[in-house]
């Protein structure tokens, strides 16, 4: 007979938990366990579990209550390795403990969930059972995890993660820093240069009084000690653990964030949460360690050889034949830099959440739910599309400002548009910047609306935020002004104020190219076309006598390359706080005035870095305005679509005329417009609009 959970019935308050029946061996009778009701504040101790549901499809049977209940397999083979020998567990495991067929049910008590991890007496973390050598994986991740949280790796988040990072990435990045032995063949000519980073040389040498100084010395001790060697050895079976299904399931952002107590448990195998988690700073900083060294090394390459060196070249490069160790180095570049690891860098991130979350018991106040669902968009993968949403809010520190109840009878386009609209109206006009254009052909979102089900995420201000002077378009205020946007009564349509900047004369190309390939190399013709064009408009647009453009500044032949990099090129920082910042053009100008002319078939330094910093060509598009603005847009806009300014959003974006209803737009995706990123198009006299956005 199977379970009925009418028989264990929930009140408003409640819970249900299991306690599971003692057995000495895995592998025998099927788990049992017993299932009652509790008040959520007079719970008795209990353990959390955190897990992959597995396929759905294949299915096990385990007793509750004297019943038959159906399962995952995956979940019988958790259940099997959690039972004790002598004594039962007392355990809330969501597939159990929450009738999945009753969404009603399902709604309440997902809105419970802080709640529930935040009480449990601990957490397990379930992995999933020993294979593909996670013993050794494993074993490293407690040994190196532990002198990881040794020297504070745990804790550090924010603006000291930051210094660290930038601390690697400067310590790593200059040869001249490291001693160590080049093999026989050395491509470089040079006695002594580490691709490793190996020898113990401190890279720090600082005389100012500096908060993280020890941490940044034992870190780079530690990344040059023998765990930069075991990672190496341990890589490929770091990589299979990292790779299985419980790193990409979202719900694990918060049951890993939650928690006062977390177990990392594979196999029979365990690691405790302060150690996994001080390990994960630690893989993502020798992660970094060694992209910079590769990195640095092909710079070198580069300019010895004057010829560019890339992925598919450098192992057949006659004089890096004989390099083994060079060429070993490049292979463990390409692994860590491949899209496999993306699941260690979201981890990282919900490493950085679970410190925020605990420090004085409350979040900081910069953890808004736009924040989290920016954050976590790519990283992460949810069954149902609304848990994107609803699998966010027991972490957001504005859920209860912004009142989204969840309600899993809503279609997962109304509880996104019902997000965004409400994310808009507390002041982050932002998030527009996320919409994806073209829309999939599925998509019945309005235009205003990201598809959260997409990892994409907005370039223009993605590659320009974390800069020193970051874009300011829609006013110097980071939120809109208070009657922006206008409520609107229906929940498809939205109400914005903002300024119509220019309309869309021409466009161009994109820059088809791959970043990878052939672009690096003698096949330049793609970057040619656009750039020709953007150098086509910006000489229409010097003789445009407009007066809203005479009022724009840096009307120049600098214009083109500016537009190219978005006015941001990357420097050498002095400090982690500015990796980019306002562009200084000039230097660049000659280089590429070349190449569209008809030279530099090798990229020489000033191309180099022009090549690395423009690939935003790729994915926008050139565009001329009938006032003369030039500027880069969606690839998909024409003639006709105008360019305009909401209050208080960082970047413009390209909005085209509905073709049934007279003033009204649907939103295309972000610009950049030469002239108007720092909020001079709200000084510029134009006439304030409202925009109905369908």
């Amino acid at each position: 007979m199977s379970f009925d959970y009418a028989s264990v019935r929930l009140s408003s308050d409640s819970i249900r938990l299991l306690t599971l029946y003692p057995s000495r061996n895995a592998d025998a009778s099927r788990p049992t366990c017993n299932l009652e009701a509790f008040a959520l504040d007079n719970a008795p101790p209990f353990t959390a579990l955190s897990y992959a549901w597995g396929d759905a499809s294949q299915r096990s049977l385990m007793e509750v209550n004297g019943k038959d209940l159906s399962i995952t397999s995956t979940l019988d083979s958790t259940l099997r390795h959690l039972r004790l020998p002598d004594r039962a567990r007392k355990l809330w495991i969501d597939q159990i403990c929450i009738n999945q067929a009753d969404d009603v049910e399902k709604a309440s008590q997902v809105s419970f969930m802080r709640h529930i991890y935040s009480q449990a007496e601990s957490t397990v973390a379930w992995l999933g059972e020993e294979r593909d050598g996670s013993e050794r994986a494993i074993r490293f991740i407690q040994e190196a995890g532990r002198e990881a949280f040794r020297i504070g790796l745990r804790d550090v988040s924010g603006a000291d993660y930051a210094s660290l990072h930038w601390h690697v990435t400067a310590a790593f990045s200059d040869l001249n820093n490291h001693d160590v032995e080049i093999p026989e063949g050395d491509p470089l000519g040079q006695k002594k240069v580490d691709p490793l980073g190996q020898k113990k040389v401190d890279p720090l040498g600082q005389k100012k009084v500096d908060p993280l100084g020890q941490k940044k010395v034992d870190l780079c001790k530690l990344i040059n000690s023998k765990y930069s060697k075991q990672w190496d050895e341990t890589l490929e079976q770091l990589h299979l653990l990292f790779s299985r299904p419980y790193f990409r399931r979202g719900w694990i952002i918060q049951e890993v964030v939650i928690p006062k107590t977390l177990i990392f448990q594979c196999g029979l195998q365990t690691v405790g949460g302060d150690e996994f988690m001080s390990f994960i700073h630690l893989d993502s900083f020798i992660q970094e360690a060694k992209r910079r060294r590769w990195t640095a090394i092909i710079t070198a390459l580069q300019q010895k050889y004057k010829e560019p060196i890339t992925t598919g070249n450098l192992v057949n490069h006659c004089a890096l034949a004989r390099a083994k160790l060079l060429k070993a180095t490049l292979v463990r570049a390409q692994v860590t830099n491949s899209a496999q690891f993306k699941q260690r860098f979201g981890l990282g991130q919900t490493v950085t959440i679970r410190n925020s979350f605990h420090m004085g018991g409350h979040l900081q106040e910069e953890m808004t739910l736009a924040f989290m669902i920016k954050t976590f968009l790519s990283d992460f993968e949810f069954t149902d599309p609304r848990d994107r949403v609803f699998g966010l809010l027991g972490m957001a520190s504005d859920t209860d400002a912004l009142d989204i109840q969840v309600d899993y009878t809503l279609s997962w386009e109304d509880v996104y548009a019902d997000t965004v609209k409400r994310i808009i109206r507390a002041g982050n006009v932002n998030i527009l910047s996320d919409i994806s254009s073209p829309p999939s052909s599925t998509n019945l979102l309005p235009s205003w609306v990201p598809d959260l089900r997409t990892a994409r995420k907005g370039l223009i201000r993605q590659y320009t935020l974390l800069s020193s002077a970051p874009f300011r378009a829609g006013g110097s205020s980071p939120s809109p002004i208070p009657h922006n946007p206008i409520s609107s009564s229906s929940p498809t349509t939205l109400l914005l104020r903002g300024v119509q900047v220019d309309t869309i004369l021409a466009t161009g190309p994109t820059w088809s190219d791959s970043p990878s390939g052939s672009y690096l190399g003698n096949n330049l013709q793609p970057l040619k076309d656009v750039l020709t064009k953007l150098y086509d408009f910006s000489q229409i647009s010097q003789k445009e006598s407009d007066p809203v453009l005479k009022i724009a500044h840096r009307r120049d032949g600098t214009a083109p390359v500016r537009t190219a990099i978005l006015d941001h090129e990357s420097v050498p920082a002095a400090s982690p706080s500015g990796p980019r910042r306002r562009a200084t053009p000039a230097r660049m100008c000659a280089a590429i005035t070349d190449l569209v002319h008809g030279g530099a078939r090798i990229p020489g330094k000033e191309l180099w870095d022009f090549l690395i910093q423009a690939q935003i060509l790729q994915s926008y598009a050139p565009f001329l305005g009938r006032r003369g603005f030039i500027g880069l847009g969606p690839a998909e806009m024409e003639g006709g679509d105008v360019v305009v300014v909401f209050y208080g959003c960082r970047v413009p974006f390209v909005l085209r005329p509905d073709g049934q209803r007279q003033g009204e737009w649907r939103v295309l995706g972000e610009a950049y417009c030469d002239g108007v990123m720092d909020g001079e198009a709200l000084g510029m006299g134009l006439e304030e609009e409202i925009f109905r956005l369908l």
